[in-house]
């Protein structure tokens, strides 16, 4: 499976991300599972934001499934072979460092509009990421 295969139908809501994850490891061995989801990791290490969300999703799932354990005998075996520190690592941060500055400008936003833009605008004109034309 090509990472653009499965993130293209993916919304830009972030949340879909991780319901898209659990759809494409439903049933599948635990074995398999990991290859699929390493072969997605390994693609989508180019640095873009949506990338990143990807990188940090899939990780947590092989984290919070152990399906690193289904072939290796420990987590830094396993963060050895896909090269955590130099290339995982580094996505994750990015995605942690944009979900920062993310809420921030949403914390403005809201502050100034008095309630979050989602409850003052219809639902098809919330904007993907917040910024600051709309203080």
């Amino acid at each position: 499976m090509s990472y653009l295969d499965w993130l293209s139908p993916v919304t830009n809501s972030e949340n879909s991300i991780p319901c898209k994850l659990d759809s494409i490891i439903r049933g599948v061995l635990r074995k398999d599972a990991l290859l699929l989801l390493v072969n997605l990791l390994d693609q989508c290490t180019a640095a873009d934001e949506r990338n990143s969300a990807a990188c940090h999703y899939i990780y947590q799932k092989i984290l919070n499934l152990e399906l690193w354990n289904a072939q290796y005998s420990t987590l830094e075996s396993f963060n050895t072979i896909i090269n955590y520190t130099a290339v995982i690592e580094p996505m994750i941060d990015r995605y942690h460092l944009t979900q920062s500055q993310k809420d921030l400008k949403q914390t403005e936003v809201d502050g100034r509009w008095g309630l979050p833009l989602d409850v003052i605008l219809r639902p098809d004109n919330v904007p993907e990421a917040y910024s600051r034309d709309f203080l």
